[in-house]
């Protein structure tokens, strides 16, 4: 009987998500809020906010001055149930959180958010980028990975599935961006603008660009702007179909012949044997390991 080894694997039985335990903690901010100050305080270990309280995993995130000026009264410990969806999608987000952790311990970078979008490669290996470099700028391929959590189709256990995504990138030198004019572009950073401008023109000596929005003109600096790599503006400079060559394995003189190939590479660096464990809090008193899931003529 044949045996297939796949991309999926399953929690192991050592963790009951049917009676997940953590900790929680009564907001006296609003949920908004919570999330920016977690973010700001680049906090690694898994938390989850909703609207009024912060589940967190490591009871010594209690303890930090930023954590106590959000939150009123002492932290409780705690029980999810993988059962409930609200528990469910607690559950999920803290162990996108914890696989962050893990991969980039191996040196991965991340591209497109922590939770359910995110693209893990390594930058320095041509497995995973390819770039295209030109007078106008660098144009990147980003092949990678990425985890999709499914908490809730099993009580008391939850399923990885991980999937091959890419991720377009355009890099511009300051001195490049005036061949951009008439470009759609996005401000990344602390602008309050949050939308698609097109940018005017270009003020070397200043650093910045001037952008118009509807009738409206103004200016940002030209580090804190970017163009996204879309098809559109990829295909209009002539680059696209190189790019996607590369993202879906189809150059001729590629080394990575598949997907299969590639998975299998990636999983020679971040499993130990057929499993991967993420590891929830410092002291390693919650681990959540997991198994590849193996098919023989069909069946598990």
């Amino acid at each position: 009987m044949t045996t297939y080894i796949s991309n999926f694997f399953e929690s192991t039985q050592e963790l009951d998500y049917s009676r997940f335990r953590c900790y929680k903690a009564r907001l006296k901010v609003s949920e908004s809020q919570a999330w920016e100050t977690l973010r700001t305080s680049k906090v690694k270990l898994p938390y989850f906010v909703t609207a009024e309280h912060v589940f967190f995993t490591d009871q010594d995130l209690a303890s930090q001055d930023f954590f106590v000026s959000m939150v009123t009264g002492k932290p409780q410990e705690a029980t999810l149930s993988n059962e409930k969806t609200a528990d469910a999608r607690t559950i999920g987000s803290m162990l996108y959180r914890s696989f962050n952790s893990y991969l980039t311990k191996l040196k991965f970078n991340c591209v497109g958010g922590i939770t359910a979008n995110s693209t893990y490669y390594l930058p320095e290996d041509t497995m995973y980028v390819k770039k295209i470099v030109r007078d106008e700028g660098t144009y990147s391929v980003i092949r990678g990975i990425g985890p999709k959590i499914y908490a809730k189709i099993k009580p008391g256990s939850v399923f990885v599935f991980f999937e091959i995504r890419h991720d377009f990138r355009i890099e511009i030198p300051l001195e490049s961006w005036v061949k951009w004019t008439g470009y759609g572009v996005k401000i990344r950073g602390p602008s309050s603008f949050r939308g698609m401008a097109i940018l005017d023109k270009v003020n070397g000596k200043n650093g910045v660009g001037i952008l118009k929005y509807g009738k409206k003109t103004f200016e940002a600096p030209l580090n804190e702007m970017y163009i996204p790599g879309s098809p559109a503006i990829l295909g209009k400079r002539r680059v696209f179909e190189a790019m996607l060559e590369f993202a879906n394995f189809m150059e001729e003189t590629q080394t990575i012949q598949d997907s299969f190939s590639f998975l299998n590479r990636v999983f020679q660096i971040i499993l130990q044997g057929d499993c991967f464990t993420l590891k929830m809090d410092k002291e390693g008193s919650i681990l959540c390991a997991f198994r590849r899931v193996c098919f023989q003529g069909g069946k598990r």
